[in-house]
């Protein structure tokens, strides 16, 4: 019989990856005082004649905040050395990018800029200052900084879809059971969505969700959310495009390869246990963990003490769609099954870390023997899990690789609501390898299958002897 505990899901950041940022125009001048004739590149309106420009180190204007801010939140925390000339040609290809609105100019204004890279960026804001207001451009500028000038998972998060975006991060759509993010055609991470060949695409399903009730698959592309084009948007805003409170319709279109599809998806209140226990065969025990919390880890716990357990010669531990959660649950759940040493090691810009296993496992030795299911929804803690379990010779994986996030997200309040979220460290298996590039590749690589059949929970009954 199955045993489940209730639980919402844990915190995966799902998001994507960057495009390489278009070069600021040349610099005019090393003055603090720019002239703007000079650098608007892209308008034919007409332009203040002067923009001021004021260190972020002095008293920076209200509206420039927000850039100062993120800009030395990235400087103290991010996980490598930051490049200013990166992130300000990212912040320009953030402006424009944006949503143009018509709208009076200033004649002149006061702009802060936190290093001698960003003082052309001050003209060029003003260039753009007939068409959106200046928090906007500021705004658009941040955006842009953590959409094309940093790793895939850092992310600004606007105020108006922080609430939308929540704890689950962006492309997490929890009442719908939804899972999106942007990918190309090789089935690579972008951010751009719209722009070449990325593409909105469903990365996962959940069970029993409304998404799955819709007939909503993954690797389905979504064109369109409530008659909205989705191109040109970034993903923290179509997370709050598709969010709603349960009970809210939700219109999707999805292409697919016979054409476009209409769907209708109504929001539920959809919740989830850590996870399930059975015995699938009487020597075979079946452990499925949906994320990793301190519930999850002390399921694993108690399953490891059953006394119907315990007769088990084989284990099948189910991390497919397990978008991951607290590291240290992670780590409780890797070291029931191995006798010391290291679980995983993370890696920041100035030191490097090793996480150790908690002693006292129930399942340290040889038996029972174990099989560990993934797939392309295998992400983040999940992966520490499969990783570790397979470079020590204690498991054997098999399915399809996992989702590739090896990094640590620290979240920071901005002054305006949103939400910085920005990579400290990323992190290795105890070996050093990285699967951050390819996720975690499986010993016996067997696809999923959508017609109720479950061809690599079967391999993996038939390699433990059940």
């Amino acid at each position: 019989m199955k045993r489940a505990l209730a639980l919402g899901i844990v915190l995966a950041v799902v998001a994507s990856a960057c495009a390489e940022p278009a070069p600021l125009p040349e610099r005019p001048t090393t003055s603090t005082v720019v002239t703007v004739a000079s650098t608007a590149t892209s308008t034919s309106t007409s332009v203040p004649e002067r923009a001021v420009g004021v260190p972020c180190s002095s008293t920076p204007p209200v509206t420039f905040a927000l850039l100062c801010d993120a800009f030395r939140l990235l400087e103290g925390n991010y996980m490598d050395p930051i490049d200013p000339a990166a992130l300000a040609a990212a912040a320009w290809l953030g402006i424009q990018s944006r949503q143009v609105v018509d709208q009076p100019e200033p004649d002149v204004f006061v702009c802060a800029f936190p290093s001698e890279e960003f003082e052309d960026l001050c003209g060029l804001i003003a260039a753009e200052a007939r068409r959106s207001p200046l928090s906007t451009l500021v705004e658009a500028a941040v955006q842009g900084m953590f959409t094309y000038g940093l790793d895939p998972f850092s992310a600004y998060i606007p105020a108006e879809v922080a609430d939308d975006i929540g704890e689950f991060g962006p492309g997490w759509i929890i009442s719908l059971g939804l899972v999106v993010g942007g990918r190309d055609e090789a089935g690579g991470i972008c951010r751009s969505i719209g722009s070449g060949d990325c593409r909105l695409v469903v990365l996962a399903v959940f069970p029993y969700s409304a998404a799955e009730k819709a007939g909503i698959v993954e690797g389905d592309v979504i064109a369109a959310v409530n008659r909205e084009d989705v191109v040109g948007r970034s993903l923290e805003a179509i997370t709050g495009m598709l969010s709603a409170a349960p009970g809210i319709p939700v219109e999707i279109v999805v292409d697919r390869p016979g054409g476009l599809v209409d769907k209708t998806l109504t929001h539920e209140d959809l919740r989830f246990g850590p996870g399930e226990f059975e015995m699938v065969t009487p020597r075979i025990a079946y452990l499925r963990l949906n994320e990793f919390s301190q519930l999850s880890a002390q399921l694993t716990g108690e399953v490891l003490a059953l006394d119907e357990f315990k007769s088990a010669r084989g284990l099948v531990l189910d991390l497919r769609d397990n978008p991951g959660g607290l590291v240290y649950a992670a780590m409780a759940v890797a070291s029931q099954f191995l006798d010391g040493g290291v679980v995983l090691r993370e890696v920041g810009r100035d030191e490097t870390s090793s996480l150790e296993v908690i002693a006292g496992g129930l399942a340290t030795g040889d038996s029972p023997k174990m099989a560990v299911l993934v797939n392309g929804g295998t992400a983040s803690s999940s992966e520490v899990v499969a990783a570790v379990l397979q470079e020590r010779g204690r498991a054997t994986v098999i399915g399809t690789p996992t989702f590739g996030k090896n990094l640590v997200q620290l979240p920071f309040t901005a002054r305006n609501g949103g939400e910085f979220l920005i990579s400290i460290a990323r992190w290795t298996t105890p070996a050093g390898a990285d699967i951050g590039i390819n996720g975690v590749q499986p010993d016996i690589i067997i696809e999923s299958a959508f017609d109720g059949s479950d061809p690599a929970l079967k391999r993996a009954i038939a390699l433990l002897g059940g």
